[in-house]
């Protein structure tokens, strides 16, 4: 499944002033992006419509989701992403775009692939990316779910570290009703989110970081409010409508939140 752009939700930046960063190079200061599940952050809230019916909670061990008979455990997810980048306001150019060769509009974009591992519980396991943004105004935050498939020597080196990733975007771990599951997804796709308020980049302000979050306990819901079992997508028993739910449930789980 392609993911589409996503253009009515608004993305909030959390400014960070006086924080400790430095200014990057010359007319540029850096800027932190990390992905985690919504979960993990109290002011982040749950999908509406999607997991009413159900009961989640996260501990130190991940994201446990039951809707009364089933229960259903995500110990890990990872995902491939390139094209990381922040957009101005009044830009010209196609910031992904290399050949372009104009990038005074845009920040230094994270060309990537990069594995990312959401963090399910707080405590940051995955190292922000850091991209130098120059001072402005942005208003959009960029990126790539992308399937590496050793196109080029940058993938090549990537699926040399990450073997498990070949010809997969995304892979969730963990168990359903106590029996152990991996769950594979080849999604790709632009998404490109809108950040409210825009910051606004200046040699004042020494960084500021984003969240983008998942709701994870969205993701293996029906619209009946049962829980899916990933072991069993596609089988004989269930078909494929559940992984086309669970591609669904995804997309429209991303948001962001605010620690201003």
């Amino acid at each position: 499944m392609k993911l589409g752009t996503v253009g009515i939700v608004c993305f909030l930046a959390a400014l960070s002033l006086g924080c400790g960063d430095s200014i990057g190079p010359e007319g540029t200061a850096p800027v932190h992006i990390s992905f985690a599940d919504v979960g993990s952050a109290p002011q982040a809230a749950p999908v509406s419509g999607l997991t009413n019916s159900v009961s989640r909670v996260s501990g130190a061990s991940g994201v446990s989701v039951t809707d009364g008979s089933n229960t259903l455990d995500v110990s890990l997810i990872k995902m491939t992403l390139e094209d990381i980048d922040l957009e101005r306001t009044d830009q010209s150019v196609d910031c992904s775009a290399a050949e372009s060769g104009d990038f005074s509009d845009c920040s230094d974009y994270f060309a990537g692939p990069l594995l990312v591992q959401l963090d399910l519980t707080g405590s940051a396991l995955t190292t922000p990316i850091t991209i130098n943004a120059p001072f402005g105004t942005f208003d959009t935050v960029s990126f790539d779910i992308s399937v590496p498939d050793g196109g080029d020597p940058a993938q090549v080196a990537y699926l040399d570290a990450n073997p498990d990733m070949e010809g997969v975007s995304l892979l969730v771990e963990g168990t359903f009703n106590s029996a152990a599951y991996s769950f594979a997804l080849d999604l790709r796709g632009d998404q490109a989110l809108l950040i409210s308020p825009p910051p606004v980049v200046t040699e004042s302000n020494t960084g500021f970081s984003i969240t983008v979050m998942f709701d994870i306990a969205s993701w293996f819901v029906r619209t009946d409010s049962s829980l899916m079992n990933p072991s069993a997508m596609c089988s004989a028993s269930v078909g494929c409508a559940d992984r086309s739910t669970v591609e669904q449930n995804i997309e429209r789980s991303i948001q962001a939140y605010s620690d201003l």
